[in-house]
């Protein structure tokens, strides 16, 4: 039987160039798949790290609190879903960055303490519309900010928009994994707001 090729996404560059799309800036980017009218699905291994917010399946009749969408995770290392096919008129969004973004912050080196990100199994959340809402305000806001001009003020900003996304993110993954509440998930919180602060007050 012939084995099956996994496409290898090492970088954020290689990835747009795999939509066939320009790079803006080499450590993140938002793809928007509604802007193509096909998509040809290969089994994929991510070398940087990818969110995926996803509307396949869902009807736009659902409404509420009705699960209209669902966003996954992954980290270096992780394989997407190994699915192939042909999507027609596909809805959804592609934020992908390398973990250089965050280089000399205390970002870098707790960004896999998210729950979503070490998971094999569980890195899928069912969304409301509501809870669409948000997340699509937020990778608009960093597609906003990506289609400006790069300054010193870039990396800071990009930055803390992955931040507050993983902050929503994380109080999704809690409401979809019930959690009692620990230690860990206050750790995480905590270092998001510390973050958020360190961003605020470091000088121009």
């Amino acid at each position: 039987m012939k084995e099956q090729r996994v496409f290898e996404i090492n970088s954020v560059e290689m990835c747009n160039k795999h939509f066939g799309l320009p790079t803006q800036n080499p450590m993140i980017s938002i793809i928007d798949f509604s802007q193509f009218e096909r998509i040809e699905h290969i089994p994929k291994r991510f070398n940087i790290y990818a969110i995926f917010l996803s509307f396949s399946g869902f009807s736009d009749a659902h409404i509420n609190d009705t699960i209209v969408a669902t966003i996954s995770f992954y980290s270096p290392g992780q394989y997407g879903q190994y699915n192939s096919g042909v999507s027609l008129n596909p809805k959804g969004l592609l934020l992908i960055f390398d973990e250089k973004i965050a280089k000399d912050t205390i970002f870098e080196s707790r960004i896999r303490d998210f729950g979503f990100f070490s998971s094999t199994s569980n890195n899928t959340i069912g969304l409301s519309q509501k809870e669409v809402n948000m997340v699509l305000n937020c990778m608009r806001s960093i597609e906003y900010e990506l289609n400006n001009e790069i300054d010193y003020y870039t990396p800071r900003i990009l930055t803390s928009g992955i931040a507050v996304l993983l902050s929503l993110s994380m109080r999704y993954y809690d409401r979809h994994n019930k959690p009692t509440g620990g230690k860990g998930r206050k750790n995480i919180v905590a270092m998001l707001n510390t973050i958020l602060d360190e961003y605020l007050r470091k000088p121009a």
